[in-house]
């Protein structure tokens, strides 16, 4: 049971906190991503590669932070953390048996040597990778502001 003091506080708490969501105070990054990857997934095809892109790069450094109070320089900082990340390798699945076996060859040919990447390319090839999370990113944050979550896209704008 609360007095009526109590019910009156309570009553302007949720009050606040109701407007605060509405205005987009407690909408953070991750609250934007969920929407996109929803208007994503009735309207285009690419929301299961958004997702992942989105969990792997945006979500872990950038998620908590809320959307109205970004500023130029947490993507700066963000952007710093995506060059350096590394690339998460998937384990290679071993091959199956053959379902019936071969014949052997008389000479077989020898295995081709695995292509070594120059560092010049791996780092041209992150920088290709990173600049497509920033082009989703961008459209993520710009949908929350078209659908007034978000008061200003002044942040992202030059990103």
């Amino acid at each position: 049971m609360l007095n009526f003091g109590q019910a009156q506080r309570k009553v302007l708490f949720d009050a606040k906190a109701s407007a605060e969501r509405s205005g987009g105070k407690q909408y953070t990054v991750t609250d934007a991503a969920t929407d996109y990857l929803k208007f994503l997934r009735s309207h285009r095809k690419s929301a299961d590669d958004a997702k992942i892109k989105l969990d792997a790069y945006v979500i872990p450094k950038l998620g908590e932070k809320r959307v109205a109070d970004l500023k130029p320089g947490d993507f700066d900082d963000w952007l710093e953390w995506a060059l350096k990340r590394q690339a998460r390798r998937k384990p290679k699945k071993p091959k199956p048996p053959p379902k019936r076996p071969r014949k052997k060859k008389a000479a077989a040919k020898p295995a081709k040597e695995p292509k070594r990447i120059e560092a010049a390319e791996l780092k041209r090839r992150r920088k290709a990778t990173v600049n497509r999370i920033i082009a989703m990113l961008k459209a993520c944050l710009s949908y929350a502001h078209a659908q007034h979550k978000v008061p200003s896209r002044d942040a992202w704008s030059r990103l």
